[in-house]
């Protein structure tokens, strides 16, 4: 599992394991539905089919065709482990995890899950002074 450092949230992460080992061998991306096509502009964000699995990405889109956000949250089994290796051997983009989450759904699969209650990104002063109040 790889929880970005910029995440607060306040699901059950067991939920998230329990779906990636059922959608074994392909990992598990957690989205936020932000709910708001002008405030997913600002995100990284993923469309996917009626079985979960991510059909597209789309990284700061100006028309998202999507509200879903990718959280910075994954869930990759020991089989997509090796497909790194092969990732940055085939000299993709090595600089942000978002790069290779696309390249894996596109070469190997993998599938969304919708997180519950509280998500944010903290990338700004209004994002980390809204998670202030929320542990106060």
């Amino acid at each position: 599992m790889i929880v970005a450092g910029d995440n607060f949230f306040d699901f059950d992460l067991n939920s998230f394991v329990e779906y990636g080992r059922k959608v074994r061998p392909q990992g598990v991306i957690a989205v936020y539905d932000v709910k708001d096509k002008e405030l997913a502009k600002n995100y990284g964000l993923v469309r996917t089919g009626e079985d979960g699995k991510i059909l597209e990405f789309q990284e700061k889109p100006s028309e998202p065709k999507t509200t879903l956000a990718s959280s910075g949250i994954y869930w990759l089994p020991v089989e997509t482990w090796g497909l790194l290796d092969t990732y940055i051997k085939g000299g993709h983009n090595t600089d942000q995890p978002g790069h290779y989450m696309r390249w894996l759904a596109e070469t190997s699969g993998l599938h969304a899950f919708p997180l519950k209650g509280t998500w944010l990104d903290i990338g700004d002063l209004a994002s980390y002074q809204k998670a202030n109040a929320i542990v106060k």
